[in-house]
């Protein structure tokens, strides 16, 4: 019970500190969807009023709003905490005090992020309930509520392997000043390959099978999938194996990059 109790106090404490800031919680929250959905349907209503089609890449403009009202959301979550998450302990001097406290690192960190994640997805169940209750019927409204579930798993998922392939990027800050710029370069990486800005079907199909290949796909597009009920249990099965897959590669560069990094470290006090 005691091991289960730190962790428990953590997620307490991160969920009061998102939520010490009301106002600004909901306008950045709200703001952004409402901007995302009117973005999107203004850009995809004159791309299909142009071209005089009734689809492209496999989605009508009905589930284009569908998509990026979801991606946006995906993607959110997939960001978990801000950059230098973990760099800030290392350039304040902070790190000192899990190396003395008898906690993880790795483990607290990984616990705050998945909070922030886990969040942002109950935004995107709240979204599906408001349209189930009051929006009935809407392409929503008929997603099964298992696909919401499995949806929410799969999106902590994708959350934990970028929360890995960020740790990387953030151990870098033992050995330079600024890491900023590489975060954003890995967001924006993941945001292009992953299909967050633009669905994966229009891309090339070559470029397609190579994408099968790196983790970017399976840290927003198959969430993404999920939540639109666009997916089979083979389907769901072998990106939850995939993504596990990369996650252990990604830790184990993880354990050798902060090994090495610790060697670099110095801080004063507690």
């Amino acid at each position: 019970m005691k091991s289960l109790r730190w962790p428990m106090t953590v997620i307490s404490m991160e969920v009061r500190k998102i939520l010490a800031y009301r106002s600004d919680f909901w306008v950045n929250q709200v703001g952004l969807i409402i901007f995302q959905v009117i973005l999107s349907y203004s850009l995809w209503f004159a791309i299909f009023e142009f071209n005089g089609v009734e689809k492209m890449g496999g989605y009508d403009l009905t589930n284009f709003i569908h998509y990026y009202l979801t991606a946006v959301l995906v993607a959110k979550a997939m960001l978990g905490e801000d950059i230098g998450f973990l760099s800030r302990e290392i350039y304040d001097g902070t790190l000192n005090r899990f190396i003395v406290y008898p906690v993880s690192i790795f483990q607290y960190k990984h616990i705050t992020y998945l909070v922030y994640s886990l969040f942002n997805n109950c935004q995107l169940f709240a979204i599906f309930l408001f349209n189930y209750f009051y929006l009935h019927p809407t392409p929503l409204s008929e997603i099964p509520w298992s696909s919401y579930l499995l949806g929410v798993f799969a999106s902590l998922l994708s959350s934990s392997l970028f929360f890995m392939m960020g740790c990387i990027l953030e151990s870098i800050a033992f050995w330079a000043d600024y890491i900023w710029s590489l975060m954003v370069l890995l967001r924006m990486t993941t945001n292009f390959l992953g299909g967050t800005l633009i669905p994966l079907t229009f891309y090339p199909e070559w470029a397609q099978e190579v994408l099968k290949f790196t983790p970017f796909p399976y840290i927003v597009t198959f969430p993404i999938k999920v939540f639109m009920n666009d997916f089979d249990s083979i389907y769901y099965l072998k990106n939850c194996a995939i993504i596990c897959v990369w996650y252990f590669i990604f830790y184990l560069i993880f354990r050798l990059v902060w090994r090495k990094g610790q060697l670099k470290y110095t801080g004063v006090g507690i």
